[in-house]
């Protein structure tokens, strides 16, 4: 009861940085993505929108069929929108890998990623009709897709739009992003598309770095251009 994802907990305007509450939730994830790491397999998928928040901050990860990518095609093609169920996983040693490459979205390559950008959905759902209880509907289905199609850029590392096989280091970077997202919230929509685009680049608010320059330092570290010289879980 209660179960969220962590996408709609982050993106919860009310929320403040608790450093203890944010550092338990990043121990958590890291503690799912190093499982895997041990056996020698990549999550491919270290988002908010694959994570469940319970009442009490514990995260799980969500049953991959339903993080897929592959239903994130471009918002404005689609009749009809899904959104991912809170459905929790199997136990993750039970698992090979929470992703697999079937997972790239067939109309929204990796290679397009690295420019995707934020568009008001009301500029492009002007001719949605029905009464006003299903437009409000479809308007709140499609911005929560947009979002998603949005979080899969913020999350691809550099090495994947430059058309390398996602791995254990792609995990790493995705790790980076998430650390970002926990201690530096971001209320309006365009604002984060632009912060959030530029941490590819390794870009980061002076706002974060004054505040909590070690997570900051760390983060950049994690957000490294070259997979190789990003740490490890060990």
């Amino acid at each position: 009861m209660g179960d969220t994802s962590l996408r709609q907990w982050l993106d919860n305007p009310q929320r403040s940085v608790n450093f203890c509450e944010c550092f338990n939730i990043f121990r958590q994830i890291v503690e799912i993505v190093h499982v895997a790491h041990s056996q020698g397999n990549a999550v491919h998928n270290v988002r908010p929108s694959c994570f469940v928040m319970s009442s009490f901050s514990h995260a799980s990860s969500m049953d991959p069929a339903t993080c897929s990518d592959a239903d994130l095609d471009t918002p404005e093609e689609d009749s009809e929108i899904k959104t991912p169920t809170l459905t929790p996983s199997c136990d993750m040693h039970q698992q090979r890998c929470l992703g697999s490459d079937d997972f790239v979205p067939a109309k929204t390559s990796i290679a397009s990623l690295s420019s995707v950008v934020f568009v008001p959905p009301t500029s492009l759902m002007e001719d949605i009709e029905g009464n006003d209880e299903e437009v409000a509907g479809k308007r709140q289905l499609y911005a929560i897709k947009q979002e998603l199609v949005m979080e899969l850029s913020w999350y691809t590392s550099p090495e994947e739009v430059a058309g390398a096989v996602r791995s254990c280091a792609s995990d790493i970077f995705q790790l980076g992003v998430l650390l970002f997202e926990l201690f530096y919230p971001l209320s309006r929509t365009e604002e984060k598309s632009r912060t959030m685009s530029s941490l590819r680049n390794r870009v980061l608010p002076p706002q974060l770095l004054l505040k909590w320059p070690k997570e900051a330092s760390f983060c950049l570290w994690l957000l490294h251009p070259e997979p190789s010289h990003r740490p490890t879980i060990g």
